[in-house]
């Protein structure tokens, strides 16, 4: 019934996103070794997020990178787990938000190039909290526009 709501547009209020995660951590829980189990962890890893959770979220995150190295989004979680390190954890921790992207690049070697090239740029300048560093692209983006 969660799902059909999620499907149908309408919002899922708290008290479903508590039952949500309840049922997602008992599949987890019960059934470790299924292989719903990776998927149902980076659904409350997601929900959490998603309601300004971060620390939560980067702690189930952690739990599919650690227990399911193959899991089929773990790109995904390790980008969200940068992401999460680098805007919203706070305070921000620059050696995680390195880890993670490192472990990306590394595990995603046919990776979009645009991508990888903007994941690498964000590594040259992971000194910078992730507001200085938008504020560095967008200069960098309104100098190469005077040249043009």
């Amino acid at each position: 019934s969660l799902q059909l709501k999620q499907k149908n547009g309408k919002e899922v209020v708290s008290l479903d996103r508590i039952e949500l995660i309840n049922r997602c951590l008992a599949i987890y829980r019960n059934y470790p070794d299924d292989q719903m189990a990776p998927a149902a962890i980076d659904k409350v890893h997601m929900i959490y997020s998603g309601i300004g959770a971060y620390t939560e979220s980067a702690a189930y995150a952690d739990t599919i990178l650690e227990n399911y190295p193959k899991y089929a989004n773990r790109a995904l979680v390790l980008e969200s787990q940068a992401s999460n390190y680098d805007i919203f954890v706070q305070p921000r921790d620059s050696s995680k938000v390195r880890l993670y992207y490192s472990i990306l690049l590394k595990e995603n070697p046919k990776m979009n190039k645009e991508k990888r090239d903007g994941i690498q740029e964000r590594l040259k300048m992971n000194h910078l909290d992730f507001d200085a560093y938008l504020n560095t692209q967008i200069e960098k983006n309104l100098q190469s526009e005077v040249v043009k």
